[in-house]
């Protein structure tokens, strides 16, 4: 919850069954720091076939594979795009609506929606390159 934008009652109001709008943060930077293999070890580890995974003798090579090919990646995005900086201020913009009802801005087709139907057909079809 960012402070002083996020109303107060809306973190609470999230975790209801009410529907209500919940701004997404921005995917630079959502990574995956640690793995841990604990149920795994414990269920198959020495079941006689399997061997339990342990990552600790790898933790160094993983350490300098994650500054060099990811947060480096991220860091030079973040520098050149500023996309949490913007994340963080439209939310000043966000009206973090609750009930069933959108709010009509939402709800606002744009004369290009048109168009766009008749290409997500085509597009569905294919994966696009990453």
């Amino acid at each position: 919850v960012m402070r002083n934008v996020t109303p107060p009652d809306h973190l609470e109001k999230s975790m209801s069954k009410e529907r209500c709008d919940v701004p997404l943060a921005p995917g630079l930077g959502l990574v995956l720091d640690e793995v841990r293999m604990t149920r795994y070890n414990n269920k198959f580890g020495s079941d006689g076939l399997h061997t339990a995974l342990e990552w600790e003798p790898y933790e160094d090579m993983s350490r300098n594979f994650k500054m060099k090919h990811i947060l480096s990646v991220i860091h030079r995005k973040e520098k050149a795009e500023s996309t949490m900086f913007i994340g963080c201020k439209t939310l000043k913009k966000h009206t973090f609506y609750t009930g069933d009802v959108l709010p009509d801005i939402l709800c606002q087709q744009s004369p290009n929606d048109e168009e766009k139907k008749d290409d997500v057909s085509s597009e569905n079809s294919v994966v696009p390159d990453i």
